[in-house]
């Protein structure tokens, strides 16, 4: 969540203008997408890793089937919000409890998947066929675990040995040397 922070805080200065004249509407429904995403985080911190995995499918279907219904969604909620004044405090009971739902399932599965996010160091050229020292190697991994846990960082090529039509110029044999000089690295520090 935090390494998406950013991304959020731009969405929300791009659509600075849409925003403006909101301001009530935001009072009510931001605290119901706060509470849903804190209820969402809480969720997940007391799941169980096997029933989260078990969700994970079921989670990933219910984001597809809103972004097939969109179009009906907006209809519904365009008709909703055109109802009458006497209406209002079932539309805002609706909207708030929507958000709130939003909220949930992003406190919920997209920190979920902060927690299940790997960073893989593509640290090994796959351009020249000399190989990279291994101290190198290790001192690179140990600068990325200041940041990331060490248990959630790979390393692996920085792409693939033919990564233009033509190829690059590394023999079959400097490709195997490092594949095992990766393997050799991760061992080291990761062990077997």
């Amino acid at each position: 969540m935090v390494a998406m922070s950013p991304g959020y805080l731009g969405g929300i200065w791009a659509q600075a203008k849409q925003l403006r004249g909101h301001g009530n509407r935001l009072w009510i429904l931001l605290p119901a997408a706060m509470i849903g995403g804190l209820a969402g985080a809480v969720l997940l911190l007391n799941t169980e890793e096997q029933l989260f995995r078990a969700m994970v499918p079921y989670l990933i279907l219910g984001a597809s089937l809103t972004i097939l219904l969109q179009e009906q969604l907006k209809t519904w909620l365009a008709r909703l919000h055109g109802m009458r004044a006497r209406s209002a405090v079932l539309v805002w009971a609706i909207a708030g409890s929507l958000l709130f739902v939003v909220g949930l399932y992003g406190g919920y599965f997209f920190a979920g998947l902060s927690i299940l996010v790997m960073g893989v160091l593509g640290l090994v050229t796959t351009k020249r066929g000399g190989l990279e020292s291994k101290d190198d190697l290790k001192r690179r991994i140990g600068e990325a675990a200041r940041y990331v846990p060490l248990e959630q960082l790979c390393l692996s090529p920085q792409c693939g040995f033919s990564s233009t039509v033509e190829g690059n110029e590394l023999t079959e044999e400097q490709q195997w040397a490092k594949l095992r000089l990766i393997v050799d690295v991760a061992r080291e520090i990761w062990g077997d």
